[in-house]
């Protein structure tokens, strides 16, 4: 079970099953994710919780594969408040037993429930270890734009900052994990469901991506699908590749996680975003986009 997740049956309609959350802003998963100024639960940590229920659910099921995920509504956390939100599981028919329906759900002020995220997913053994392009096993070179200079605009804290440098490769980008969070094992997805902060590496290399072809920072909106693709610890330092599915504007964005030895880990398919809701500096994110056109591309 993730370390930040202790979900709680809670009594449940017929056909469903409800687990409560604590979600605490000074958890780092929280204080390090505030794109707007306060604690936001995100798209990695929201699946990462449904799919912690998912195994409290089914303890004996092994392998949770995410599909069809839809972002509604930020989670907000206000600071010095621990909120509570929920996590309906409801049994799919099309799947009997092994497809279910997932949606992670809160009351405001008024007592009228959010959903805030909800997703499809499968019980099923994570597909076996595979090889991806060689060209991942290079590592970023040396005009690399480093993830100190990623993170003066980007939003994230230090939990969260999982990019160590990244540089465009082709039509995609190419980014390495930190250095500094590689040592720790949780980092890489042990003792978790989904791998959360390979999730957030994926999906932040994407946003370089598309940052340094429209000149936007773009958050989560939708995701075809979510595999985790091995069990266990990643070996040596993950690289991600995120690419466009087709060179044109508003293509979804493909992403492939690998470790240091090509073997995949992590696989994001059909990645939609919206726009962020509110206006960074625009200059430090044109000067971002220029450094990542400007990185070497080797392919």
């Amino acid at each position: 079970m993730s370390a930040e997740f202790a979900p709680k049956a809670i009594s449940s309609p017929d056909g469903e099953y409800w687990y409560e959350i604590d979600l605490d802003p000074r958890a780092p998963m929280l204080a390090d994710h505030r794109p707007g100024g306060e604690p936001l639960l995100g798209t990695a940590m929201s699946l990462e919780a449904i799919a912690t229920a998912a195994r409290q659910h089914a303890p004996a099921r092994t392998g949770v594969s995410i599909k069809s995920v839809e972002v509604l509504s930020p989670l907000i956390v206000a600071r010095g408040t621990v909120r509570k939100a929920e996590i309906q599981l409801r049994p799919v028919p099309a799947g009997p037993g092994r497809t279910i329906h997932g949606a992670l759900v809160s009351h405001g002020p008024d007592a009228e429930p959010v959903t805030h995220l909800r997703a499809w997913f499968d019980y099923a053994p994570w597909p076996a270890i595979g090889s991806q392009r060689p060209t991942l096993a290079v590592g970023c070179g040396a005009n690399a734009v480093a993830g100190d200079l990623v993170y003066e605009e980007f939003f994230h804290g230090p939990y969260f900052r999982v990019i160590g440098n990244a540089e465009r490769a082709g039509l995609g980008l190419l980014a390495k994990f930190s250095a500094e969070l590689q040592s720790s094992a949780h980092a890489r997805g042990a003792g978790t469901e989904i791998a959360p902060r390979l999730l957030e590496f994926a999906l932040q290399a994407a946003g370089l991506l598309e940052l340094s072809t429209s000149g936007r920072m773009m958050i989560p909106h939708w995701i075809q699908r979510v595999e985790r693709l091995q069990d266990g610890a990643v070996e040596g330092s993950p690289l991600a590749y995120a690419w466009f599915d087709a060179p044109v504007s508003g293509a979804c964005i493909n992403i492939d996680v690998t470790d240091g030895r090509r073997n995949a880990a992590l696989s994001v398919r059909g990645y939609r975003t919206v726009a962020l809701p509110y206006a960074p500096q625009a200059a430090g994110l044109d000067a971002l986009a220029r450094r990542l056109r400007l990185s070497v591309d080797r392919t």
